[in-house]
């Protein structure tokens, strides 16, 4: 769908914009969305670009610093798998996610006891992501800190019958896997890699 592609880069720019960072979208594969998905590839990119930017891109003087160009980068690719349905990869070169932030965060909101923190490992953590509620911004906005961002993209996938799969690397990179079955077809739960 080029007319999403248009909004999502146009969405991109405007809230680094705001953050007061640099960032640059590629979208490829929109055009084999088949119709069924369009309206949850539409919302679970406009979230996925939102979460990038806010959370993931760090700003300029920070990626410098860090040996990496002063621009961050967002990836949306949409591949279709023939029979086994459908890949949403969202990914983005920036600070990654670190899961003793994610438990801390968990904890201080209530959401899990310090013991059921302690407990967890990385991909248990990755798990609190999608969490109803669940944000690591202190201050909410317009486009982050409400809980709603990957809550909603794990449900809609969950809706689907598809699954969600987390990789990441600290100061790196961030990517999720979404996976679609065709539709009328279910795969696993939702789970964090």
């Amino acid at each position: 769908d080029p007319g999403l592609a248009t909004a999502l880069k146009q969405l991109t720019e405007r809230i680094a914009g705001e953050h007061n960072k640099e960032a640059t979208l590629h979208c490829l594969g929109f055009d084999t969305v088949p119709e069924e998905y369009r309206r949850i590839v539409k919302d679970i990119t406009i979230q996925a670009v939102r979460n990038a930017i806010v959370h993931g891109i760090e700003p300029m003087p920070v990626r410098i610093a860090a040996g990496k160009s002063a621009c961050g980068t967002v990836r949306l690719d949409f591949q279709d798998q023939g029979l086994a349905g459908y890949k949403l990869i969202i990914e983005d070169d920036g600070q990654g996610l670190s899961p003793e932030r994610i438990k801390e965060v968990a904890v201080k909101k209530g959401m899990i006891a310090a013991e059921q923190a302690l407990a967890l490992d990385a991909k248990q953590a990755f798990g609190l992501l999608f969490l109803p509620g669940f944000s690591t911004v202190e201050n909410a906005t317009k486009d982050a800190g409400r809980g709603v961002g990957m809550n909603l993209m794990a449900e809609l996938v969950h809706q689907s019958g598809g699954q969600v799969k987390v990789a990441t690397s600290l100061g790196k990179f961030t990517r999720l896997t979404l996976l679609l079955p065709l539709p009328g077809q279910r795969a696993d739960e939702t789970e964090a890699a």
